[in-house]
């Protein structure tokens, strides 16, 4: 009996080593290329081919930055040394959630999960993650049944978030490429 569960194991350990190296060879060239880059290189191209940063943490002295792209459903991890990219890796989705909210300036937050609050309470919550805002105008149009709707950009040093405002509630809240916010 444990012979048979030992080649179960085998087996699904060989089939999730070969989906690993399936799934990293699907990464654009120009992702793969960012190894070798600098940081700063690495997250204007990311930025570029519209992957948002979800999460970062330093170990054993590497810095561990998830990227995440809503187009292509791909979550990648970026390991840097000294400022410099050593690995570019496709990781399951699971790995792209999103760090928790905390009081300090930077953290990362999931949109999601500010769509439907009021306004006051979503932007409370985005002013404690560091965020301020970038730009907002009111579009009025008599034809609307929400009421005046706010488009409002919110950018920290991490992410770039564009919303809607109707009838004093955030009805869309959602991820941008950094890079739109810091026209």
């Amino acid at each position: 009996m444990k012979t048979v569960a030992m080649r179960g194991q085998v087996v699904l350990s060989l089939a999730a080593a070969v989906a690993g190296v399936a799934m990293a060879g699907t990464l654009p060239d120009p992702i793969k290329n960012v190894s070798g880059s600098s940081e700063d290189s690495a997250r204007s191209v990311m930025t570029q081919h519209g992957y948002t940063q979800r999460s970062e943490k330093t170990s054993w002295g590497r810095k561990l930055t998830y990227w995440w792209s809503d187009k292509a459903h791909q979550c990648v991890l970026l390991t840097s040394l000294a400022g410099r990219v050593l690995t570019v890796d496709a990781k399951g989705e699971s790995d792209c959630r999103y760090a928790p909210v905390s009081g300090t300036t930077g953290a990362l937050i999931d949109p999601q999960e500010l769509v439907g609050l009021p306004r006051s309470a979503v932007e409370a919550r985005l002013a404690r993650a560091g965020f301020k805002p970038f730009s907002s105008y009111t579009k009025v149009d008599v034809n609307d049944s929400r009421g005046d709707v706010t488009d409002i950009w919110w950018v920290n040093d991490r992410q770039c978030l564009a919303g809607n405002v109707a009838n004093d509630r955030y009805e869309m809240l959602q991820s941008m490429p950094l890079n739109q916010c810091r026209k």
